[in-house]
């Protein structure tokens, strides 16, 4: 599990592991009998673009704790990208949880999370779904979670499911257990039962 605290030991760390995997690999290709004839050199490779990721790694898992310690959030993706100049890690096809009082309290899906190592929040979007432990669901096209303030904030089209009810506002803000939401914005109220 690698710890979202100190984003500089996250990106040194993977950094030395692809310098490792690469210093392996070469050792370890076979040297051919006969040299093979010389050929035209090719041509150089061009630079990466400013918005080229610094590193890219597939499979993988990021995590954030508060200041005590206790765990607050993890995120599981297919990929992740750690782009150093704007000190950000984006992950794609994600999976996570809130935490309150180290017990999960919101499992999420979301196609993509951003990490934003200066501040310690995160970000996710592109219609985030998720469910408490008690089975109220949320869904909103983005999630973000101020890590100082121990809140998630969810905007564009929020829709929260209840047993006798459903909620819909422009933006809800709430602690990761969904016990304390407060709704703002056209918010409208169905009664189901």
């Amino acid at each position: 599990m690698i710890s979202a605290r100190n984003p500089l030991i996250l990106t040194v760390g993977v950094a030395v592991a692809v310098i490792v995997a690469v210093a392996v690999g070469l050792r370890r290709t076979p040297t051919p009998a006969t040299a093979p004839a010389p050929q035209a050199k090719p041509a150089p490779t061009p630079a990466p673009e400013p918005d080229t990721p610094f590193l890219k790694i597939e499979g993988t898992q990021l995590s954030g704790s508060d200041a005590t310690g206790r765990r607050q959030w993890d995120l599981k993706a297919k990929t992740l990208q750690v782009d150093r100049a704007k000190n950000v890690v984006t992950l794609i096809d994600v999976t996570g949880q809130l935490f309150r009082n180290d017990a999960p309290a919101l499992a999420f899906k979301a196609p993509t999370a951003t990490f934003f190592a200066a501040s310690k929040d995160v970000e996710l979007s592109g219609g985030v779904i998720g469910q408490t432990p008690d089975g109220r669901t949320l869904r909103a096209r983005v999630v973000r979670w101020d890590g100082r303030r121990a809140v998630f904030v969810a905007s564009g089209g929020v829709i929260v499911t209840q047993p006798g009810m459903i909620i819909r506002a422009d933006r809800l803000t709430s602690d990761a257990a969904m016990q304390r939401p407060t709704f703002d914005g056209n918010i409208s109220v169905q009664v189901t039962q």
